[in-house]
């Protein structure tokens, strides 16, 4: 990253940025078309502008090339550090602007309900300078900062602060692009639609030294949250990956590969369901997908250890298995029946009538329709004998 920043301490501690993004995220934002917002009513404050445009799930899925973008600006780790300020309760409030005259910016201190912000210049079509005014106190003017494309001044806000800024009023042609961006508290910020909340953008390291010191309920959780964060579906907004489905040997990490191996399935099984999951589905020919699922049956084999003892208690077993259930051979579905079995034998404990009991009712209602198929014990042993024919030993039940 080219970013440049400086320290300054006056009239306030704030952060000067040149070249705050790459050129790449910066053509993004420069290039996108003018934004069709209503600057009839001029009350010096953002909140009389119409149809303001905030950079959330919806707008990055109707335009993806800001996806790149909003993975950098969601890094609440990097941006945290920066600033020394801690970001993890906070969510990116990003808004992309086209000012125009006679728009001003009245003096003002951020609302509290913010963490940090950060201004960035994008373009402008008037030479003039058009970039913020910082104050001293409400009356007392210190400085107008300089325009330079690409820069920007960013800083943190809390109760009773004295961080004075605005846009003063003056005469201007044409467009003013700038993006705000605000890290504001989850708790207290009512409009969820002006924030950009995929998860998956922000960073999740892979810490197994210090998850595997972890009791089992909360290492399990650690490894179920990274499985999650790794990839699939988010929200309503798409895909949003961090593994590669196409060539999950290539991932770094066993739990990278074996996320990549279950939305390579995923997707392969679900291409002809509609138009949209056919657009986003896996171009592989059959034969790829044996030989995949073949290296993923070895990986589980070469692992089985570490994956039942990490994932065992996560949904991630079971998504595991699915691969072998919707795609496999017969031999492979014959494995992943043994090793459902396997897993449900060692979950069940008769002495605590819990382990037979969910209360999920969509798990429930399924169960209830699976079991009123059978007349009667027999009928449903037939079923399973026929559906388990070389697991009778594990059984160790006999007709």
């Amino acid at each position: 990253m080219n970013q440049k920043i400086k320290y300054k301490n006056k009239p306030w501690e704030h952060i000067i940025f040149d070249k705050f993004f790459s050129e790449e995220h910066y053509k993004v934002l420069k290039d996108f078309p003018r934004l069709e917002s209503g600057y009839e009513r001029i009350t010096g404050f953002r909140d009389a502008i119409d149809n303001r445009v905030f950079l959330n799930e919806d707008f990055c899925e109707k335009n993806p090339q800001f996806k790149p973008v909003m993975k950098f600006l969601n890094n609440d780790k990097y941006f945290g550090k920066l600033f020394n300020v801690n970001l993890s309760s906070c969510s990116l409030r990003p808004e992309l602007i086209d000012d125009r005259y006679p728009f001003f910016h009245d003096v003002h201190c951020d609302h509290p309900d913010k963490a940090l912000t950060i201004l960035v210049y994008i373009d402008k079509d008037d030479k003039q300078n058009l970039a913020s005014d910082l104050y001293t106190d409400k009356e007392t003017h210190h400085t107008k900062l300089k325009w330079k494309d690409n820069g920007g001044i960013g800083w943190t806000i809390e109760e009773n602060d004295n961080k004075w800024h605005g846009f003063n009023p003056m005469e201007y042609k044409g467009v003013r692009r700038i993006l705000i961006l605000n890290w504001v508290y989850d708790t207290d910020w009512r409009d969820k639609s002006q924030l950009y909340l995929d998860y998956r953008t922000r960073p999740f390291r892979f810490q197994p030294k210090s998850w595997n010191k972890l009791n089992d309920l909360q290492r399990s959780k650690k490894y179920g949250e990274y499985m999650d964060w790794l990839g699939g579906i988010n929200h309503n907004d798409g895909y949003t990956d961090n593994v590669n489905p196409m060539k999950p040997k290539q991932e770094n990490n066993l739990y990278k590969k074996l996320k990549a191996y279950i939305l390579m399935c995923r997707r392969y099984r679900d291409e002809n369901i509609d138009d949209w999951h056919k657009s986003k589905s896996i171009k592989i020919t059959k034969q790829e997908l044996e030989n995949h699922l073949q290296d993923l049956q070895r990986l589980i084999e070469d692992n089985f250890k570490e994956i039942v003892k990490n994932l065992f208690m996560t949904k991630w077993i079971t998504s595991i298995m699915m691969c072998f259930i919707d795609l496999g051979n017969k031999q492979q579905k014959l494995y992943v029946k043994k090793l459902a079995l396997l897993f449900i034998l060692n979950r069940t404990n008769l002495y605590r009538g819990r382990t037979l009991v969910t209360e999920d009712e969509l798990t429930l209602s399924q169960q209830l329709s699976q079991m009123v198929k059978f007349k009667d014990i027999n009928q449903m042993y037939k079923f399973l004998e026929e559906n388990t024919n070389e697991l009778k030993d594990i059984l160790n039940v006999r007709p």
